[in-house]
């Protein structure tokens, strides 16, 4: 077993949290018919994103939590908005629990005529802990490319979760998305002399190799848990 190994087993079993909570990660897609715009040279790039305000997230649409962070960009197939939302901490079922939980949802949601539907969900959620919550997007993260060139955004954004009693590197995420085709990258983040570890999805790792490249170097961009 390399020094690497060694010092990930470590880093998991400084945290109390990992026996007492239960997280997941989600994507939920659909298969709406949407309007598209045709391709031509005007709406063939893709725009540089512009957060809007909380009051911005279309009524039609049901969100869990409290709505924290809207952006819009558009790309070949029109106009899109990411809307965030997350619910804070709140108790776990239970008359006599003392746990919390806490989740985030993150919507990308298409302009269909003079409405909006939701692509795609992707959910997070801790349950059951009774330690120090964290969850939530590290928000200068969230970003739109369009790395294969081919006039479709891919959303990408990285955030922390965990459930802890001490002083460890949080878990976390980054997710990237192309349509309704999902890539991450999972791990622990950086924390002081403690490096950060991580590891992409075989998704990620089939995906065109511009995709792998810049998912990898945004990882080391925001790893530092001290600066979060």
């Amino acid at each position: 077993m390399n020094h690497f190994n060694l010092l990930f087993i470590s880093m998991l079993a400084l945290s109390i949290s990992c026996s007492s909570k239960e997280t997941k990660e989600t994507t939920d897609t659909s298969s709406t018919t949407l309007d598209t715009k045709a391709t031509s040279p005007e709406n063939t790039k893709v725009s540089p994103l512009k957060q809007l305000t909380e009051a911005d997230a279309p009524k039609n649409i049901t969100y869990k939590g409290k709505v924290t962070d809207v952006y819009q960009f558009s790309d070949k197939e029109g106009e899109h908005l990411i809307v965030v939302a997350e619910t804070g901490e709140t108790k776990s079922p239970g008359k006599n629990s003392d746990m919390r939980d806490m989740e985030m949802n993150v919507y990308h949601l298409r302009k269909n005529g003079e409405n909006y539907t939701e692509a795609w969900k992707a959910q997070d959620y801790i349950r059951n802990c009774e330690f120090d919550l964290v969850l939530g997007i590290r928000p200068e993260s969230m970003e739109v490319t369009d790395l294969d060139k081919d006039g479709i955004a891919e959303i990408s954004f990285a955030y922390y979760l965990t459930c802890i009693s001490d002083v460890s590197p949080y878990e976390m995420k980054l997710l990237m998305y192309e349509g309704t085709d999902k890539y991450a990258i999972r791990g622990t983040a950086k924390l002081v002399d403690i490096k950060s570890t991580y590891k992409p999805d075989a998704a990620l790792k089939t995906a065109p190799a511009e995709f792998l490249k810049f998912a990898t170097e945004k990882w080391v961009l925001w790893e530092d848990q001290a600066a979060g």
